[in-house]
């Protein structure tokens, strides 16, 4: 039987605690499935429904993020509403939201957050990122990013180097073993 998650996967899910929660590497790595893994269990147990998915477009997040939770890793136990843009966790809503440019800041701004999900980060306007983790405001708020490498100078990369509010895992493609080896 193949395994599901690689070692690398499970330790991200077990320790990704800290506000800023980063899994980074390259294509095909496995980030995203044990992202959203993380991501539905701390949804779960937050306590408020003040969660969001934030993707670089709505399709994107919507792609990358909501139909993996539906159909694959919590099938029949949410419920997807694309006119609202609202994902049903359990009793938990979390509004889906894309991020593409400077404006869409406005999405968040004003709001405070407790839990969000960021795909590809590094498509992500430093403005909206910059404002998502001042929103991230209360004692439980946490971030968790999935995003493929960048320059080295990229703001993304500034939070993977902040030992202090950021956990952060690199991945490799021999981290994911559904990939056939080659």
């Amino acid at each position: 039987m193949k395994q599901i998650l690689s070692a690398k996967q499970k330790k991200f899910i077990k320790s990704a605690n800290k506000k800023i929660n980063i899994a980074h590497g390259a294509v095909r790595s496995g980030k995203t499935i044990c992202t959203l893994i993380k991501f539905c269990a701390d949804v779960i147990a937050c306590p408020d429904n003040d969660i969001y998915m934030i993707g670089n477009s709505f399709a994107s997040i919507t792609d990358n993020g909501v139909k993996t939770i539906r159909d694959f890793i919590c099938p029949g136990y949410c419920c997807w509403k694309p006119g609202k843009g609202i994902l049903t966790l359990g009793n938990k809503e979390i509004t889906v939201i894309g991020a593409n440019d400077n404006a869409s800041v406005r999405r968040i701004q004003g709001n405070t957050h407790s839990l969000a999900y960021v795909d590809e980060a590094t498509t992500i306007p430093e403005n909206f990122i910059k404002m998502l983790i001042l929103r991230l405001s209360r004692p439980h708020s946490k971030a968790i990013f999935s995003t493929n490498p960048d320059t080295p100078h990229h703001h993304i990369k500034k939070l993977i180097d902040d030992p202090v509010d950021t956990y952060s895992e690199h991945f490799e493609l021999d981290d994911n073993p559904t990939l056939a080896p080659e």
